[in-house]
């Protein structure tokens, strides 16, 4: 007869298949990835909770060493936007455990909007311009959850087919700080005679 006495707790870490805490991904689904040290494991739970970790979304357990999960999908379309936390536990066959830390991962899939792209440069006149005068933009640029990151005017004098060619970039400036609906500017210079074309882009976090 024999046993084995085990006081050590197993050891845990999330791997780099997991977003970092507080980050904001493009996504319905939340992967999850862990590495465990442990050589009498009995099980492992993986944990989603809303974003304060008290309401629990889902909870997995294994008896096998399983060390990957994603949550995708409770019912119809994936994971809601919004905030989540999530921690994984392992349990050894002698009661021993040990969790990773709780980690904060939002999804964001909605694009920025963009509205009241206008035109403030002081001599502009009838949609036109004299050559080598500045062109100045301002736009109300929303980020409803993880905020704007990059705003940028894109122009250029050539389009073929309707299709951009060779574009030039000027960073839009925040003039009033904060999310929720804020204005950006940025000015360009044309150049030459002839027509030119811009665009607002904007990416959020």
């Amino acid at each position: 007869y024999y046993f084995t006495a085990d006081t050590i707790n197993p050891l845990i870490s999330f791997t780099a298949g997991t977003s970092a805490n507080n980050s904001y991904i493009s996504s319905s689904s939340i992967n999850i990835s862990v590495d465990i040290t442990e050589t009498n494991e009995r099980n492992i739970t993986f944990s989603l909770y809303n974003n304060s970790c008290n309401d629990l979304v889902n909870s997995t357990n294994y008896t096998t060493a399983v060390r990957i999960i994603n949550w995708t999908n409770f019912g119809s379309g994936g994971l809601a936007e919004g905030a989540y936390c999530c921690n994984v536990t392992v349990y050894d066959k002698a009661g021993n455990n040990n969790s990773t830390e709780n980690r904060i991962i939002n999804l964001d899939m909605t694009a920025p909007h963009i509205e009241n792209v206008t035109n403030i440069s002081t001599d502009y006149s009838a949609g036109n311009i004299e050559p080598l005068q500045d062109y100045a933009i301002t736009a109300n640029l929303t980020d409803i959850r993880s905020g704007i990151k990059t705003a940028k005017i894109q122009y250029n004098k050539s389009r073929t087919d309707g299709a951009w060619v060779g574009w030039i970039n000027a960073t839009m400036r925040n003039d009033t700080g904060g999310l929720g609906g804020d204005y950006y500017n940025a000015s360009f210079n044309a150049t030459s005679n002839g027509t030119w074309y811009y665009r607002v882009w904007v990416n959020d976090t």
